[in-house]
């Protein structure tokens, strides 16, 4: 019987980046991988150092988290991780993907102080530590990858000329044969291969092409967006701008027209602006991304978070929900989205049912009542997921969203400020 495969990913860095790794531990459970990131500063000793040790050895995965942090720090425990995980790629079979290196601001790879091996690979980008669904798929593909090595399959020379049956062959002839074929075997056998001639490789990722300028401006958005009830003002203006930044570089990528859309409808159902004009934005953001993209997750979660926030079009925008949560059954985003839809259908234990999915994906979710809850957002009943103080409180906010969108469709409000005032009251 095999061993088991291993699955688990080992996260590596400084302690200065412990924020920065956190953030990409938390994106790479949501979606149920197994990450091994210890937050514990106290660093060192025998029991310590025999327990990362046993780590490295068992996981399946190795991401050194690379910054100017550790391009500034000479020693540091992260780099007896380094190269303990340098040291299992001498075991590995050629081609077995193990180190994956993450880069979270703008160092270099040129000059990096990092062991060699890391430069034998692909490097990933996540600017400011914001992880992407990219990067999340991309790790998820490095896990799936075939952990053995294909046969080398190399070309044995075969002497079949011994094989001539003697009977009735003078010596002399079966001795000149006898050496022509044991040079030609000693000839294909000692020649070296392109292969063999090669330094040997590095157990390394496959190169994978670096993420666009503008997919990385839009994930910036993203993290913005995920803020929700926590966001400012200045959030949402931080991350309107970086997909403005995004659709100039690229127009006719129809993911970022998606995440445009997202951040308009969070203007308007976190009231800081409420203008008629705001909500015709998100919609036609919304047609433009299923209209470029119209196979696209994003591009069709943002049609659906856009038609679920009118009567007229609910029933599609929940239609579309499920859809998509069959194709993307732990992403957190469209689980909390339908079961909102959901109370907007006045299908309270539906809703409950779409919340706990979020709440059981590893991470929980915040937002629909896993983790701890955060000063002066909704109260969604947190303590007690199928007690009658979350229905009514689902009831309370169905009742406060439609009340919402009744206001916007109608165009109520004379600016921002007034809008923000509205808003704030219904949601509050």
């Amino acid at each position: 019987m095999s061993d088991p495969v291993p699955k688990a990913i080992f996260l590596s860095y400084a302690r200065d980046d412990v924020a920065a790794a956190r953030r990409i531990a938390e994106a790479l459970r949501s979606t149920g991988l197994e990450v091994w990131f210890d937050e514990n500063e106290l660093r060192g000793g025998d029991t310590w150092d025999a327990k990362i040790r046993k780590q490295i050895d068992e996981c399946a995965l190795f991401i050194p988290i690379i910054s100017q942090r550790t391009e500034s720090r000479a020693k540091g425990y992260f780099r007896l991780e380094w190269n303990l995980a340098v040291d299992q790629t001498k075991m590995l079979a050629e081609g077995v993907p193990f180190i994956a290196p993450v880069v979270i601001d703008d160092t270099k790879e040129n000059g990096a102080s990092v062991p060699a091996e890391f430069l034998r690979v692909q490097w990933m980008r996540l600017l400011g530590a914001l992880p992407t669904p990219q990067f999340v798929e991309q790790v998820k593909r490095l896990l799936e990858a075939p952990r053995k090595a294909a046969p080398a399959g190399r070309a044995v020379a075969t002497p079949a000329a011994v094989a001539l049956a003697r009977d009735g062959i003078p010596p002399w002839v079966w001795a000149a044969a006898v050496v022509v074929v044991g040079g030609a075997v000693a000839f294909f056998a000692l020649r070296p291969s392109a292969k063999e001639s090669a330094p040997p490789a590095t157990a390394v990722i496959p190169a994978v092409a670096p993420q666009s300028e503008a997919r990385q401006l839009t994930a910036q958005a993203w993290a913005l967006w995920e803020k929700q009830d926590n966001a400012t003002r200045d959030d949402w203006t931080l991350a309107d701008q970086l997909c403005q930044r995004a659709l100039a570089l690229d127009p006719a990528d129809g993911d970022l027209w998606a995440a445009q859309s997202q951040v308009s409808l969070g203007f308007i159902i976190f009231g800081f602006d409420t203008l008629p004009a705001r909500f015709e934005a998100a919609r036609t953001q919304a047609e433009r991304a299923v209209r470029l993209a119209p196979n696209s997750n994003e591009a069709q979660f943002a049609q659906a978070n856009y038609f679920r926030r009118q009567a007229t079009t609910r029933d599609e925008g929940v239609r579309i929900l499920r859809q998509l949560v069959e194709r993307m059954p732990a992403d957190k985003r469209v689980l909390r989205t339908l079961a909102s839809a959901l109370r907007g259908q006045g299908r309270y234990e539906d809703s409950i049912l779409y919340s706990d999915r979020a709440i059981a994906l590893p991470g929980g979710d915040v937002w629909q009542g896993g983790g701890v809850a955060r000063p002066g957002t909704i109260d969604r009943g947190r303590k007690h997921p199928r007690s009658g103080n979350r229905r009514a409180s689902q009831s309370g906010r169905l009742s406060k969203e439609t009340a919402l969108c009744g206001e916007l469709q109608r165009g109520s409000g004379s600016g921002a400020d007034t809008g923000r005032k509205t808003a704030g009251a219904l949601l509050a």
